[in-house]
């Protein structure tokens, strides 16, 4: 296992940031990817994070993004999520308009967009498409969270 730390976080986030990068509530924008992390629990310290890119890592699970309320696009292509229910941890990030699962295990579902889309219907692009709002609508009919079992 591979676990981020709080010196990782501040030494990638200083190297691409303009501004002074003091404590992890500064950080805004972080990318991380390829770094084969699967632990990535220090991000719940991360209450500004707005931009986030873990593409290419281990991460099985989507729980420790459950708390980034300020987290606006989030990159995780290329991680080994399998569950489509991991999707509910991140259902609530109120700002959250871009994500990217593609390549992950969960995307091989042939209903994958319309379940993560009927899950998070805020979004405004998922993987490399814009969401329409026919997908909007044919998600909303397509039935509750615990369908996807």
């Amino acid at each position: 296992m591979v676990k981020l730390t709080e010196a990782q976080v501040l030494a990638r986030a200083r190297g691409s940031s303009r501004t002074a990068i003091t404590d992890l509530a500064s950080v805004r924008n972080l990318n991380l990817w390829g770094q084969n992390l699967s632990d990535v629990s220090i991000l719940q310290r991360l209450p500004n994070l707005e931009v986030l890119s873990l593409a290419i890592n281990s991460l099985t699970t989507l729980t420790s993004f459950k708390n980034l309320n300020n987290l606006v696009e989030l990159y995780l292509r290329r991680n080994n999520i399998s569950d489509i229910r991991e999707v509910q941890h991140i259902r609530h990030l109120p700002k959250l308009r871009v994500l990217w699962l593609s390549e992950n295990p969960l995307a091989d579902d042939p209903d994958y967009r319309k379940k993560t889309i009927a899950l998070l219907p805020q979004l405004r692009k998922l993987d490399d498409r814009d969401v329409t709002e026919r997908e909007r609508s044919e998600a909303k009919a397509f039935g509750g969270v615990g369908d996807f079992a």
